[in-house]
């Protein structure tokens, strides 16, 4: 692991840990075991070592996220991966996070309110699920636009549900709820 990577991590961990607000420079230098001079040579402030967190933590996610995997699938391989992404990523979040998984949704939501590109970028997402699922249930059920469109958002208030559950039950099996 590179510098610029370890100051990235120590981010993360600091600012799931304690917040961006309450993370000082002092804090990432000793955390990350590099120099002041380490730090500065990557981020110009702890500002832009935030957002570089944000990129490559949360927004790299949205942003590169394959829609082309659920556009060739039918329906139901379509909730089979979408599935096996949530397991994924619950596993991912719990590793990253040190099994407290409630403290990325503390980071997550403190980007959301801040940096209106990480909003965007969630609210396109979102909104991308939400269509090709409604696509997908109305073309296979032959149902209404309206049927199909609370069909998927029940399927995905399903798995962010579960998600948020999973964060306040660290120690619950996600797996079994979610392959009911």
């Amino acid at each position: 692991m590179n510098s610029k990577e370890k100051i990235a991590e120590t981010a993360f961990q600091l600012f799931t840990q304690n917040g961006y607000k309450a993370t000082s420079i002092a804090q990432l230098v000793s955390g990350s075991g590099l120099s002041k001079g380490a730090f500065y040579h990557h981020f110009e402030s702890k500002k832009a070592v935030y957002q570089y967190v944000i990129e490559a933590y949360f927004l790299s996610f949205y942003n590169d996220f394959d829609w082309t995997l659920f556009i060739n699938s039918n329906l139901k391989e379509t909730r089979k991966m979408v599935t096996e992404m949530y397991i994924s990523f619950v596993t991912q979040i719990k590793e990253m996070t040190q099994n407290n998984t409630s403290k990325y949704f503390i980071l997550f939501f403190e980007a959301y309110n801040n940096l209106e590109d990480f909003k965007i970028a969630v609210q396109e997402f979102y909104t991308t699920f939400k269509a090709i699922l409604s696509h997908k249930i109305e073309a296979e059920k032959r149902g209404s636009k309206k049927a199909a469109e609370d069909e998927a958002m029940q399927l995905i208030v399903k798995f962010e549900g579960l998600f948020f559950w999973f964060s306040v039950f660290p120690n619950e099996n996600i797996h079994h709820y979610l392959n009911n």
